[in-house]
């Protein structure tokens, strides 16, 4: 079967046997050389004499082509793009001309870092690998997020692995860093944050069977229970099991239903409660926690007296659900 993505896969893998400065070299020629410099001179100099907050770009971008722009001399110096590095630092702005600039996609990128990781020991190029340009690889190949803004969207396409090979590929970088002490730090780290994401995982997974089962069990007992009240087979029951829930529920709040007064004399907080009681007990719903604040703004432009007349239309209609019922039926002191 044609792999489309092997080709592409072999690629990269082949910049990960080169330098860094011969990788650099062959993404020069490939995409042709940087067209403007990375910030605009008068700009940069006058954030670093501290007049300004922000430093005006050049016009150097291709990510309508899924290009990035890579700093030639992070593999001497961190963060050269950084504002808060180059306050600190005060790195000249030669650093930024467009001679030190290189174009590249997502995973040229990536490659650029860890060939910079290696050949410093972790020195430099680590941070942008690990906490920049692997995170969005995971997220877009792996995950398969995709981005909201247009110009990410085409470098995601422009880089596109499948997620077995962006998989071997970080596995490739891995075992070409092993002896990189602070990235095997971080493998390390990342491996104990899965297996106790999976411990986590398992005790959740443990937590819900657990739950199942005690509903199962409960459930079971409820069927039984209906059984035996009504003396019926379990297939009765199993074939008539929605009408015997609603009967029942009714039946269990008979002695509210026919022991409820119309008195004008209550409050209208205690009226509004046995309205919304005997609603939510007609509709077959939860009969606590009833009276919400929806339901009270609902009624609020309602009577005490109306909502009486009300309650005494639906207490009508639960008695004649009781009367009327096949499973639940009302004992003779009720009738």
């Amino acid at each position: 079967m044609n792999d489309p993505y092997k080709k592409k896969y072999n690629y990269y893998i082949n910049l990960l046997s080169l330098t860094y400065q011969e990788t650099v070299q062959f993404l020069l020629e490939k995409h042709g050389k940087v067209v403007d410099n990375y910030y605009k001179e008068e700009s940069y100099n006058k954030f670093l004499r501290g007049e300004i907050k922000r430093i005006t770009y050049g016009k150097y971008t291709k990510t309508k082509e899924g290009l990035y722009c890579h700093h030639i001399m992070e593999n001497e110096y961190e963060n050269i793009s950084n504002k808060e590095y180059i306050a600190h630092y005060k790195y000249p702005y030669e650093y930024h001309d467009k001679e030190n600039l290189v174009y590249c996609d997502l995973i040229e990128h990536l490659v650029l870092h860890a060939l910079i990781t290696k050949e410093t020991n972790g020195d430099r190029g680590f941070n942008g690998l690990v906490e920049f340009l692997i995170p969005i690889a995971e997220e877009w190949y792996i995950d398969g997020d995709e981005p909201r803004e247009i110009w990410m969207q085409l470098c995601r396409e422009r880089a596109f692995l499948s997620e077995e090979h962006i998989e071997k590929l970080l596995s490739d970088i891995d075992e070409l860093l092993k002896d990189i002490e602070v990235y095997q730090e971080l493998l390390e780290k990342r491996r104990e944050e899965e297996r106790e994401e999976k411990r986590k995982e398992l005790e959740r997974e443990e937590r819900i069977k657990k739950m199942d089962e005690q509903r199962e069990i409960m459930h079971e007992k409820r069927i039984q229970r209906h059984m035996q009240n009504l003396d019926i087979s379990r297939e009765e029951y199993e074939n008539n099991e929605d009408l015997i829930i609603k009967e029942n529920l009714v039946y269990a709040n008979r002695h509210s239903i026919y022991n409820f007064k119309a008195d004008k004399t209550l409050s209208r907080a205690t009226v509004l409660s046995d309205n919304a009681f005997f609603i939510n007990l007609d509709k077959y719903g939860s009969t606590s926690g009833y009276v919400t604040d929806e339901f009270k703004s609902e009624k609020i432009n309602i009577i005490k007296e109306d909502l009486i007349k009300e309650t005494e239309v639906i207490i009508k209609r639960l008695k004649l659900k009781l009367k009327s019922a096949k499973y639940y039926k009302l004992e003779d002191n009720y009738q």
